[in-house]
This record gives structure tokens, C-alpha cells and sequence, in this order.
């Protein structure tokens, strides 16, 4: 018996930032490919979108509005998802502010601005893998992926947050 490993049908895969931009194709193409995407968005009305256009397409997928920066937040989220799915195989953390920033210098960055870029993109990973690691180690499975930009490597002028 051959064993496709690349095999997501039926797979609950939590998408952060999923409202919006890659996010939304990631859960559109594990939708296409027989997953359950649960996006999840601060912006409610974006995750729901995304989700509602899914469905439309006779696929399932859950909206969930999550702060990556709350901890409640996430755990709330990935409470619904146990309590209807009793399962998570795959997180994919790609949430983060970017497109939303301003170009500046450094020394022009708030500190608030920074600690937000940095809950989100930073922290947000960390609660995330934390809030769902019991239900993967309990099932004896999962996969965590963490997304990055490639501005890191390259590195952008005025965008040093």
C-alpha cells in the first residue's frame, strides 16, 4: 500500500491571518485539496467571508475570530475546534501585521507600534503552537508550520518592526 504524504483530505488545518492575503489561498487550496481549513482572523468579517466562499463551493471550512496576540483568544479558538472537530492535525501560524505599517525610520516607531508588530508576529506563533501542542500530543500526531516573510532575510529599508 502506497501512502500519499501529502494527504490532507479530512485534515482540520488552523490557518491564522487566513482573512486576507496568502492566508486566504492557503485556505482555499487545503479546501481544494479535501481539508477542513478553520480560518482563523482578528477581523471577523474577513475570516467569515473567506470561510463563507469555501462553503459556497459545497467544501467545509469555520470562521473563528482570533487575536493571535490574546492567549484567551487562541485558546478559545482551538477550544471550538476540539469541541467540534475533537481533533487539530495542522497549524499553520501566518498571521502578522506587514502591509498594514508605515515606512519609517526607527527612532519614529512607537514603542506601542512595536510591541504590537511584535505580539503578533512573534509572540502570536508562540501562543498559538502552545494553546494546540495538548491536542496534537494527545492524538499523537500534528504539524506546526511557521510562516515568514521573506523581507527578513532580505531585510527592508524604514521597516526594521
Amino acid at each position: 500500500m502506497t501512502i500519499n504524504r501529502f494527504d490532507v483530505s479530512n485534515r482540520v488545518i488552523l490557518i491564522t491571518g487566513a482573512g486576507q492575503g496568502i492566508g486566504r489561498a492557503y485556505a482555499k487550496a487545503f479546501a481544494d485539496a479535501g481539508a477542513i481549513p478553520i480560518v482563523a482572523d482578528v477581523n471577523a468579517a474577513n475570516g467569515e467571508d473567506v470561510a463563507a466562499r469555501i462553503r459556497e463551493t459545497g467544501q467545509e471550512a469555520l470562521a473563528i475570530q482570533t487575536d493571535v496576540s490574546d492567549q484567551g483568544s487562541v485558546e478559545a479558538a482551538v477550544d471550538e475546534i476540539s469541541k467540534k472537530y475533537g481533533r487539530l492535525d495542522v497549524l499553520i501560524n501566518n498571521a502578522a501585521i506587514f502591509t498594514s505599517l508605515d515606512r519609517k525610520p526607527f527612532y519614529d516607531i512607537s514603542l506601542a507600534e512595536w510591541e504590537q508588530v511584535m505580539q503578533v508576529n512573534v509572540t502570536g506563533s508562540f501562543i498559538a503552537a502552545k494553546a494546540v501542542a495538548p491536542l496534537m500530543i494527545e492524538a499523537g500526531w500534528g504539524r506546526i508550520i511557521n510562516i515568514s516573510s521573506a523581507s527578513v532575510a532580505m531585510g527592508m529599508p524604514q521597516f526594521m518592526h
